[in-house]
């Protein structure tokens, strides 16, 4: 319920307006100390979106599944 409720309130909120911190860390900084983070940036673009929920879901579902067995 928390992944489905807080998808929406990403979107509802305007997640695709900008950055939500007070204080924005630029790229560089994220790329120097945050590779990972950097590495992965791409796939929180508009054109993953969908995919990136998908994603997410099929990981919680199967947890849920797992964890029932």
């Amino acid at each position: 319920g928390y992944y489905l409720v807080g998808a929406a309130l990403v979107e509802t909120a305007g997640y695709a307006k900008g950055p939500s911190a007070a204080e924005p860390v630029d790229g560089a900084t994220i790329a120097r100390d945050c590779p990972r983070l950097a590495a992965s940036a791409a796939y929180f673009q508009r054109a993953h979106w969908d995919r990136t929920f998908e994603v997410g879901t099929e990981t919680l579902l199967a947890a849920v599944a797992r964890d029932a067995a």
